[in-house]
């Protein structure tokens, strides 16, 4: 039974779940205008946080309900309870690890056990305050851009991309393994970005070749059992001068990251480096590339 603090969540069912978030009007160009400005006031005045933090602004909270009631089933909660539930399941969260050299069913536990879904209360929370995610990303994308948002999570960039960005006709994508932040990603976004599902070892983007304008991955890399192949895979995928834009974290291989992203961190980084163009960032081997934009050559 389905209670507060113990939601029982099949991840294989949860993806057969066909009914997505009720669409939304679509916002207009003058509309995104004025509020991306407005909210951008508030956050450099430091209002918005708070604003946040007090519930006054709860469009992020009814978003985050609707899903938990409808979709996982779990008994109606209110703001108050769902600062208190991300604690709760947080302290769980600090058992799950993926193990080093895991095979695909022990990489894909690792991300779908019972204790993950911190992972959604954590990104819904941590989001809420960076609803303006995608403007340090705009001045690499162009009006008519085919975009991939891949290890999408809740897909924040896309989201907000699709909120608030004055980019026109932008098409979009997003990828993940079947986790509860892609689930929720894929629910709430609907038919407004096609979702491509990635199985660990194996090669999601074999029918994109030559496909894509720009490729997100963000906190990504060191979660990886295979990072280079990935690196090839995206490379292979993206158009002629395409960009990608992505961070490698230097990580201890514990937790969620894996001990593969540190022993191919260096072959990844010598792959970037022979096969783009270095745009903004470095490359560097031995600190963590907080953000990196490079050129398909």
């Amino acid at each position: 039974m389905n209670t507060f603090d113990n939601l029982s969540i099949k991840i294989n069912k949860l993806f057969e779940y066909k009914n997505y978030k009720k669409k939304s009007i679509s916002k207009g160009f003058v509309f995104k205008f004025l509020s991306r400005y407005l909210i951008g006031l508030l956050i450099l005045t430091k209002v918005y946080e708070k604003l946040i933090n007090s519930g006054f602004i709860l469009g992020w909270f009814y978003e985050f309900r609707e899903y938990w009631t409808d979709v996982l089933k779990g008994r109606p909660i209110y703001f108050h309870d769902f600062n208190f539930l991300l604690g709760v399941y947080r302290q769980r969260f600090q058992k799950v690890h993926t193990p080093n050299n895991a095979d695909i069913k022990d990489f894909l536990f690792s991300w779908q056990n019972e204790h993950t879904i911190y992972q959604l209360f954590g990104a819904v929370r941590r989001f809420s305050y960076e609803p303006l995610h995608c403007y340090k990303y705009e001045r690499y994308i162009k009006d008519g851009d085919k975009i991939l948002e891949y290890g999408c999570g809740i897909a924040p960039i896309t989201y907000s991309l699709i909120d608030y960005s004055l980019k026109r006709k932008l098409e979009f994508n997003i990828l993940d393994i079947r986790q509860i932040n892609s689930h929720y990603a894929k629910w709430r976004l609907g038919n407004k970005a096609k979702f491509i599902e990635a199985v660990p070892y194996e090669n999601p983007l074999i029918n994109h070749e030559n496909s894509f304008n720009i490729i997100f991955l963000i906190t990504v890399l060191e979660h990886l059992p295979d990072p280079l192949n990935v690196i090839k895979n995206i490379h292979s995928s993206l158009k002629s001068k395409g960009h990608l834009l992505f961070d490698f974290i230097l990580s201890d291989g514990e937790g969620q990251d894996t001990k593969e992203a540190i022993d191919q961190r260096k072959r990844v980084l010598e792959f970037i480096e022979k096969n783009f163009n270095l745009i903004d960032g470095n490359l560097s081997v031995n600190e963590s590339i907080e953000f990196c934009v490079v050129q398909k050559k």
